[in-house]
């Protein structure tokens, strides 16, 4: 028998979600009519002594063991961020990183690439099935949610958006894109377009989100007038974005 989602069981999972939650655009929240909610958590950096060993207490995370299964000798199939993340997301083993080079935009470093595949990743296969969320969430989203489920008002200086709502079945206010950045690079994703480029601003990258999934066909030269339009809607939430020389070797 599934148990229903509870303000309770929200609050005992906070402490995983504070110390890193993945949201994005095919996100976290993904649900189905006929099924469960799917709540993807995963933690960044977290050393096993403080799952495992009580030398740190973590109320939060040893009531989610004692509910949950406990797998104790599990080990990251690659590391670190971003070849773990592909890992997860992918399904497949990703080292030892055959067929490696420098991708622009992530770090030097063998495993630090895109995720391949992406028509049979997890989230696409979810979203095939069914499952799929209409709202874009983001991590600076999480703080003022768990404040809201401890019922402590978040200040004002925090511009993220309160998700708890959707607990109690109700909807959460209008966003249709997502926008961040990494180094020198920024990246904002719409339904139908995914583009990133330098901060500088330079090197345009933007990709049909339905043609080309996997994002491997470079199409900004074909649309300018799109290419404008996102980078106007970056520009209008964030003024001037900062580049910082020296930091790239591609430029």
């Amino acid at each position: 028998m599934r148990t229903a989602t509870t303000r309770r069981r929200f609050i005992q999972a906070s402490a995983a979600a504070a110390t890193g939650t993945l949201l994005g655009d095919t996100s976290a929240f993904a649900r189905r009519p006929d099924g469960p909610n799917l709540i993807l958590i995963i933690i960044d950096s977290l050393r096993a002594d403080a799952v495992y060993e009580r030398a740190i207490r973590t109320p939060n995370i040893d009531e989610l063991v004692r509910q949950g299964i406990r797998f104790t000798s599990a080990y990251p199939e690659a590391m670190p961020t971003v070849p773990a993340r592909n890992s997860i997301l992918g399904g497949r083993r990703t080292f030892p990183f055959h067929g490696w080079h420098d991708y622009p935009g992530l770090l030097d470093s063998p495993g630090w690439s895109p995720l391949r595949d992406v028509q049979h990743s997890l989230p696409a296969t979810l979203r095939r099935a069914g499952a799929s969320t209409n709202w874009y969430a983001s991590t600076h989203d999480v703080a003022p949610t768990l404040l809201s489920m401890m019922g402590v008002r978040a200040p004002e200086r925090m511009n993220g958006v309160d998700m708890s709502p959707l607990f109690d079945g109700k909807p959460l206010p209008k966003r249709d894109y997502a926008y961040g950045g990494y180094g020198n690079s920024f990246f904002i994703r719409t339904r139908e377009w995914a583009m990133w480029a330098r901060n500088a601003p330079k090197r345009f990258h933007l990709f049909d989100k339905k043609r080309d999934p996997s994002e491997g066909d470079n199409i900004a030269h074909r649309h300018p007038g799109v290419v404008h339009h996102l980078y106007g809607i970056v520009r209008s939430r964030v003024g001037r974005l900062p580049y910082y020389e020296g930091v790239d070797r591609h430029g």
